[in-house]
């Protein structure tokens, strides 16, 4: 998706939420949530209470939920809580440099066995609700090339293996997401595009799909534009749960 496009999304109106607030917005996060919470402007953005932190992976979420989920809901009574980690499991740091941490399912399970028991905190809490928000896809070369490295497309593959990997816990969060108005934003749909192309001498045209990377500052992280629209699509869906309909 083009920037011009993400823009027209961002010019069109939206409605306040009816009645009172019933729960507390809270977003769990690693770098991502920084890069949100600082267009955060209107009064329902301005209800939710980042807990973002660089280089948090799921473990790190669920040890942190353990230790502090109950200050919370002391303090506001109802959470609905937004876990939105998985990019520093996926992929890990050398340096400057990242790579895929394995090619092999060990990753994965291991995230889809720290959801599960993140998904049983509700039966401990009654005043609690948790929705996973889906991994974005996010580039290794794109990343690499940021940091200049002297052969980025050398990751290509472990590129490939990456954006694997997202589809496969994503199609999982789908899954686990499945009460009325507890599913994520498909964030990945916000950078998606296709492009036509004639392979080899042939008259047919193919489609091809890719992933507009440049919408990001760095591989990873959302510029402006996209940040906000990432901060939109989540405060739409926020509203439909802690506000009263």
């Amino acid at each position: 998706m083009s920037e011009n496009r993400l823009r027209k999304y961002l010019n069109r109106a939206t409605s306040p939420p009816r009645g009172h607030r019933k729960f507390k917005p809270v977003i769990l996060s690693d770098s991502k949530g920084n890069h949100l919470a600082n267009h955060c402007s209107n009064e329902q953005e301005l209800e939710i209470n980042w807990c973002a932190k660089g280089g948090r992976k799921f473990e790190h979420g669920h040890r942190w939920l353990i230790e502090n989920l109950p200050a919370k809901l002391t303090r506001h009574g109802k959470v609905s809580l937004y876990v939105w980690l998985g990019t520093c499991n996926l992929t890990s740091v050398n340096k400057d440099y990242i790579s895929l941490t394995t090619d092999l399912d060990e990753t994965v399970n291991k995230i889809i066995n720290t959801i599960t028991e993140i998904r049983t905190l509700p039966e401990r809490h009654e005043n609690l609700k948790t929705t996973i928000l889906e991994i974005p896809n996010y580039s290794i070369v794109k990343w690499n090339t940021y940091k200049g490295h002297s052969d980025p497309s050398s990751f290509k593959d472990q590129d490939d293996k990456l954006q694997d990997q997202i589809h496969a816990l994503n199609k999982h969060i789908r899954g686990v997401n499945s009460k009325p108005n507890r599913h994520s934003p498909i964030f990945s749909t916000d950078l998606s595009g296709n492009s036509k192309y004639k392979p080899g001498n042939k008259n047919t045209t193919k489609t091809r799909h890719y992933y507009n990377f440049n919408l990001y500052k760095d591989g990873i992280h959302p510029e402006n534009t996209l940040a906000k629209v990432w901060l939109k699509n989540i405060t739409e869906q926020i509203k439909k749960v802690c506000w009263e309909a």
